[in-house]
């Protein structure tokens, strides 16, 4: 019963994550926004989700490990956490040193003043965005099918 408890919460869990991470994804693609629209933006997605994403990568990274952990004995289930614990410490790196440097660098900007070089920050911030949407997305899908093997 504990086992099926930590694989419920990781699933919900990180189909939680990867959900914002594609929502957020989806709504980053904004290139044709004027810069003051491309800010209020940003800003309102940082306050929303700038510590409630870190929070919910660790803690499906940690039930992710867990139930690997439990279950150490059945490889077909073991291997696929593994991978998608190692996927979700990724993407949470790169939220550390890609997004949350320029969310910070973002958030000094006001509606008078947004450098020049806007466009290449918000391009580097999607492609950061992308690869960790996208890693994320993968463990979601490994840790379901951990699930389902069994």
């Amino acid at each position: 019963m504990f086992i099926f408890i930590i694989h419920f919460i990781d699933i919900l869990l990180s189909g939680l994550l990867s959900g914002i991470m594609v929502c957020i994804w989806q709504r980053a693609d904004y290139k044709t926004t004027s810069e003051i629209s491309n800010l209020e933006i940003q800003k309102a997605n940082m306050k929303t989700f700038d510590d409630k994403i870190p929070f919910l990568g660790l803690m499906t990274a940690l039930l992710s490990i867990v139930s690997a952990v439990l279950q150490n004995d059945i490889l077909i289930i073991f291997i696929p956490l593994l991978i998608a614990t190692i996927l979700l410490i990724v993407s949470g790196i790169i939220t550390m040193y890609g997004n949350q440097p320029i969310n910070k660098q973002i958030q000094r900007w006001t509606k008078d003043f947004i450098p020049g070089k806007w466009e290449f920050i918000r391009d580097r911030w999607l492609s950061f965005h992308i690869y960790r949407s996208i890693l994320t997305l993968i463990a979601f899908i490994l840790i379901v099918f951990a699930d389902l093997i069994k």
